[in-house]
């Protein structure tokens, strides 16, 4: 039961660092999340965005560079 409460957990911490990575989130999102008692699932979730997107970049600036 805790395990699955955790997964819920991260997922939301997921959805919630992506919708505020891209500025779509809404405040009322914002104030729940500040709720939270752990900060870690937010800090995971946007280095692990932050990773893939400067990933992606540099993947694509490959790609062009190397035609």
């Amino acid at each position: 039961m805790k395990n699955e409460k955790n997964q819920q957990s991260f997922a939301a911490a997921v959805k919630s660092a992506l919708q505020a990575f891209i500025g779509v989130q809404k405040r009322e999102n914002l104030e729940q999340d500040f709720k939270q008692q752990s900060p870690l699932p937010f800090l995971v979730a946007g280095l692990l965005l932050a990773t893939a997107f400067v990933t992606t970049l540099i993947i694509i600036v490959n790609v062009v560079l190397s035609r």
